[in-house]
């Protein structure tokens, strides 16, 4: 039930993460979705952790402008832009530049490594 209203309107992806060695009896899962935004999509997702008996949130992000996410391993990747600086490369007719944060899996959930 808690994942179904996870972020209204959105489709819903599942990814599942190996957890580290310490958590290694639980289940962990990435959900994330899109739904449209005022001109581009805007990604969510949030990363549970499930023990047999409870479920908990351990990290999320909300309505990254145009996000994307991807997943390789220990890392969670998301692209995005800044919807401020796409505003102003529209007004400019030039390309918005993109972001590209880069999370590692940890025990306490997913830890920013670098955003660029």
């Amino acid at each position: 039930m808690a994942l179904t209203h996870f972020v209204p309107n959105a489709d819903l992806h599942y990814a599942f993460i190996d957890p580290p060695e310490a958590d290694a009896g639980q289940f962990w899962f990435v959900v994330n979705g899109t739904r449209l935004g005022k001109s581009h999509r805007r990604l969510s997702a949030v990363l549970y952790a499930f023990d047999g008996k409870d479920l908990r949130s351990l990290w999320q992000i909300l309505d990254s402008f145009d996000g994307r996410i991807s997943f390789a391993g220990d890392q969670v990747k998301i692209d995005y832009m800044k919807e401020d600086e796409f505003v102003r490369a529209v007004t400019r007719r030039t390309t918005p530049p993109r972001h590209e944060a880069a999370y590692r899996v940890t025990a306490s959930g997913l830890e920013l490594e670098y955003d660029r």
